[in-house]
């Protein structure tokens, strides 16, 4: 629920306005209506076309002027934050791993 929620949060971030549950929650259905979206498109990884419908369908919610920046620190935040973190957790792994290996074969 937190990353469908993360658009709304990202604009809040950058626009310091006020907190609405109604907007949040509105936030989280097209967020989900984004991934639908991106899941039929056949593109591996759907490459660029969850950019494309995130300013296609968040245009309804926040102004032009401010979508572009409010997608970018999105994509950040769900996508390539789960690639660092990912990538961080493989390293531990496998060093535990060598770790483990080299341990036995003492």
């Amino acid at each position: 629920m937190f990353f469908s929620g993360l658009p709304y949060v990202a604009y809040l971030l950058l626009t310091k306005e006020g907190f609405s549950l109604t907007t949040w929650l509105f936030s989280i259905v097209l967020c989900n209506l984004i991934s639908y979206i991106t899941n039929i498109i056949p593109i591996p990884g759907a490459s660029g076309a969850a950019e494309v419908a995130f300013v296609g369908v968040f245009q309804v919610l926040f102004n032009a002027g401010i979508l572009t920046s409010v997608m970018l620190v999105w994509r950040m935040f769900s996508y390539f934050i789960n690639i660092i973190v990912g990538f961080i957790v493989f390293i531990v792994i496998l060093n535990y791993k060598k770790k483990k290996a080299s341990d036995s074969t003492q």
